[in-house]
């Protein structure tokens, strides 16, 4: 369905999930970075999550002008 796909980024550890169950089959070339759920709760918990979210995807960013 989506044949350009080249990264993908869940965030949370359902979508994780969800990816690595989908990804094993049928698009194991793509590359997965997780991060953390961009909740209000997480934010809260964790004050580090906000920097590491947008952290990984500056890393997507990248990925995605090398290809």
């Amino acid at each position: 369905m989506l044949p350009g796909l080249e990264v993908v980024v869940p965030m949370g550890r359902k979508a994780q999930a969800g990816w690595a169950a989908y990804q094993e089959q049928y698009a194991p070339k793509v590359h997965r970075l997780a991060t953390w759920h961009p909740s209000p709760r997480v934010f809260a918990s964790r004050p580090a999550a906000r920097q590491e979210i947008l952290d990984t995807l500056h890393q997507a960013a990248k990925l995605l002008k090398s290809v």
